[in-house]
């Protein structure tokens, strides 16, 4: 990985599933976080500081502490990361 180019949303997805314990066998294409991973507000906190440190969506602590992350899915926390990291390209 370079300055240009973030994780891909495979990696976001693979990360996620590690935080949840959760077989990637078992979940849909586009898994929502807390329905379909199970994501609780502990595993939450630890997807807050992957989302900061390796996806880049920092200055933006207030908004994840306070979003309601049902039927969020890793896709739109994804592109949400693209948006957020103007003038990166996702890795597909």
């Amino acid at each position: 990985m370079n300055a240009t180019t973030q994780p891909s949303v495979a990696d976001l997805k693979r990360d996620l599933h590690l935080i949840a314990s959760a077989d990637p066998g078992e979940s849909p294409d586009d898994p929502r976080l807390v329905e379909d991973l199970g994501l609780d507000s502990l595993a939450m906190a630890e997807v807050m500081v992957l989302l900061e440190e390796k996806y880049g969506m920092t200055g933006q602590r207030v908004s994840l502490l306070t979003r309601d992350w049902r039927g969020i899915t890793v896709s739109q926390i994804y592109e949400e990361s693209c948006r957020t990291n103007s003038g990166t390209h996702p890795a597909g």
